[in-house]
């Protein structure tokens, strides 16, 4: 399904918004293993590649990050942008200023603790006699394992990051490890650590997502049709489709096309009038005084809502 079409049928589903999210972080864990898993192969053969491509080592792995930015604007950045613009939009403005507050919050933590650790790294590295990158797997377990506690502190219950809980002890796991194994081969081995850790990663975050969105789809249909919907009862569905065609209509137009009686009619336009969804006015014709009805604004959006809704539900296959 298109992003467009999910976001007119459930612009007003929490669970979207955290579908969005859920996959933008599959994907950036996705892009990550493959970003360090490309590294450490880079900086176990440089030698050998050096031999070969003639170009400063900076060049490349600069080259590798500049990649890595792209790919995360492309692929990432526009899923979290959508996900993050629709969940402020639902938001009143009181509940907006916590939420923004608290992100900025989020983001500093991460910063610091990301910046701290590669900040200790480079200064320990040359006095510690451990082998880079597996200082670097061991710093990467703990800034998964700090980021986590940090997030789940400051935004709390649900929350959906066990992920990078599970990544920080794998990646201890396999640093320590690492370190009983010998020289490029210890190297090799962090390299497929990552990219296999962070691939089972996004693919569990995938899977969790598309899970959400199950669930989220399969209530949404169930909603169209209980009585919570409004427009769930066939005949006042009918009379707003009659009118989203042609919005201004007489009472006895509408009961010749949909066969009611006349009492029926007017108890299902009552209805409607009361939710707000059309007006009925009395009007002087050439034929005599008519029941005029018309559709109101609100009345077109919901009635749009319903059916994009409807239509994602019946077009909706299971993963």
């Amino acid at each position: 399904m298109r992003d467009q079409e999910l976001v007119e049928a459930f612009e007003k589903v929490e669970r979207y918004i955290e579908y969005r999210y859920r996959k933008s972080h599959g994907t950036l864990f996705l892009l990550l293993g493959i970003y360090f898993f490309v590294l450490f192969l880079f900086t176990s053969f440089s030698s050998q590649i050096m031999e070969v491509v003639d170009i400063p080592v900076y060049v490349i792995s600069g080259g590798l990050l500049v990649l890595f930015v792209v790919s995360y604007i492309i692929f990432v950045g526009s899923g979290f942008h959508l996900a993050h613009k629709t969940g402020l939009e639902k938001m009143e403005e009181e509940e907006r200023a916590s939420f923004r507050e608290r992100e900025r919050i989020s983001y500093l933590s991460i910063v610091g603790i990301l910046g701290f650790l590669f900040g200790f790294l480079f200064l320990a590295s040359p006095s510690i006699e451990i082998p880079f990158h597996v200082l670097f797997c061991l710093g990467m377990a703990a800034g998964n394992i700090l980021i986590f506690v940090s997030v789940k502190k400051i935004y709390g219950n649900p929350h959906h990051h066990e992920e990078l809980l599970w990544l920080g002890v794998v990646l201890l796991g396999s640093g320590v490890v690492a370190l009983f194994i010998p020289g490029q081969i210890s190297s090799l081995f962090v390299a497929f650590v990552f990219l296999g850790s962070y691939a089972a990663a996004s693919f569990h975050i995938h899977r969790d997502a598309e899970r959400m969105l199950e669930e989220s789809v399969a209530r949404e249909f169930g909603t169209l049709f209980s009585s919570k919907s409004k427009l769930s009862n066939p005949v006042r569905l009918g009379i707003m489709i009659l009118l989203k065609r042609k919005p201004r209509m007489i009472f006895s137009e509408i009961q010749k096309v949909l066969q009611l009686t006349s009492g029926n009619l007017n108890s299902h336009l009552n209805h409607l009038e009361r939710s707000g969804y059309i007006s009925m006015k009395k009007g002087l014709l050439s034929k005599g005084p008519r029941t005029i009805v018309e559709i109101t604004t609100a009345g077109e959006e919901e009635l749009k809502t319903y059916l994009s809704r409807l239509k994602v539900g019946l077009s909706y296959e299971e993963p």
